[in-house]
């Protein structure tokens, strides 16, 4: 199936919850934040898979959930959300394994973690997914036993 684009008062709606959540952000609203980009989320029309504009609008909120642990109970949610929009195209999937690793990490579960990250490495031909991103994921992913001795 071809990829739908979102009509243009949708995409105007989630244009203007966005740049909320961004103002909301920047005054240290957090929830108010998060809260906005869920609802841009929830205006892609159902089923979500069929739009383009899925897969980023699902990884804004993620990304959101791993950067300010806020609703990190919902992390594992909004891995098979993001995964489901993926499979459907087919596409993604050294993505997808790289969030599955960071919320396995922030979860504390380090075995999932680090197999997430050995498949993403393997799929993405070593360590570009890692850039720009904090450095302890790339420390955990060189030294996993440091941080499973930690918490143990």
């Amino acid at each position: 199936m071809a990829v739908q684009q979102l009509p243009e008062s949708i995409a105007a709606a989630i244009e203007k919850l966005m740049e909320e959540s961004e103002i909301a952000y920047d005054q240290g609203n957090v929830r108010r934040s998060f809260d906005r980009l869920v609802d841009a989320f929830n205006l892609i029309p159902d089923p979500k898979c069929d739009y383009g504009e899925s897969f980023k609008h699902c990884s804004y909120v993620l990304d959101f959930i791993l950067d300010e642990p806020y609703h990190l109970d919902q992390t594992t949610i909004w891995v098979e959300r993001l995964r489901e929009i993926a499979d459907h195209h087919g596409t993604w999937k050294g993505q997808i394994d790289f969030f599955e690793g960071k919320a396995s990490f922030r979860l504390g579960r380090f075995a999932e973690a680090k197999a997430a990250f050995d498949r993403c490495v393997d799929f993405g031909k070593g360590m570009r997914y890692f850039e720009d991103e904090p450095p302890e994921y790339a420390n955990f992913f060189r030294n996993p036993e440091w941080y499973e001795a930690e918490n143990q």
